[in-house]
């Protein structure tokens, strides 16, 4: 298996499943009550959306368009205490899901920092089961013994 091509593949699907599912985990009649903090990840700026509940990572592309890239719980109704703990062991797989579709991004990272990324990916998915195109099934655990 294509080591790099199966991480690639779990970014596209995390990237798309956050887009077709982001307004069921938002709730829209909360939206414009949440609070909005702005964060840097390595010279990057996204901004998170949030309340005592739960936070969305989001890239502004415009005013009124954003992309959300990931979402999370909040933990003990503190919104910035989770962002210190969170935001930190997660940076690299945010950038990663922000430019999926920059292959050049993606090879330069991977051929660098594939085993951080991989470490982060395994945080946000932990235990899910993923299936390539070709019917390979592998979580990310088991895709990081294969290259220890």
């Amino acid at each position: 298996m294509d080591i790099n091509y199966a991480i690639k593949e779990v970014i596209r699907h995390h990237w798309q499943a956050v887009q077709e599912s982001a307004w069921d985990f938002i709730d829209v009649d909360t939206l414009y009550t949440l609070r909005d903090i702005a964060i840097t990840v390595e010279n990057e700026k996204f901004h998170v959306m949030g309340d005592s509940d739960k936070y969305y990572v989001m890239v502004r592309r415009s005013s009124m368009d954003n992309d959300v890239i990931m979402f999370g719980r909040v933990d003990g109704g503190n919104l910035e205490k989770t962002l210190e703990r969170d935001i930190p062991k997660v940076g690299l797989a945010i950038l990663a899901i922000r430019h999926i579709e920059d292959d050049q991004y993606i090879d330069d990272l991977l051929s660098t920092r594939k085993e951080e990324l991989l470490d982060q990916l395994i945080l946000c998915f932990e235990n899910e089961r993923f299936t390539l195109t070709d019917g390979t099934s592998f979580t990310l655990q088991e895709l990081k013994h294969t290259i220890a």
